[in-house]
């Protein structure tokens, strides 16, 4: 039989796994394409330039940087939290 207070429990700490998890793909996404920007400068200077004026209009905008701040204060936060509750519901200090 499934334990309804158990399920109830723990469905805040799926949400929160759920919003840190979503904010860690924002974050990796920018990641990736500056990462790329800088790879495309081993083809030389002007590749680099071209490449970095191509996506600039996808993360140098307020409204991306926005998200990626939002982000990067969502990972932290629910992060700690994250960490708090499961110390806290550890059973035994080896959990």
């Amino acid at each position: 039989m499934i334990d309804k207070a158990a399920t109830l429990k723990s469905t805040p700490n799926l949400n929160l796994k759920c919003v840190h998890y979503l904010a860690g793909i924002i974050i990796s996404l920018f990641v990736v394409l500056h990462l790329f920007n800088h790879l495309c400068s081993l083809a030389g200077a002007a590749q680099h330039i071209a490449t970095m004026e191509k996506l600039r209009p996808f993360y140098r905008n307020t409204y991306s940087e926005t998200l990626l701040v939002l982000a990067v204060l969502v990972q932290i936060t629910s992060g700690i939290m994250l960490y708090i509750n499961k110390r806290n519901s550890a059973l035994t200090r080896v959990d």
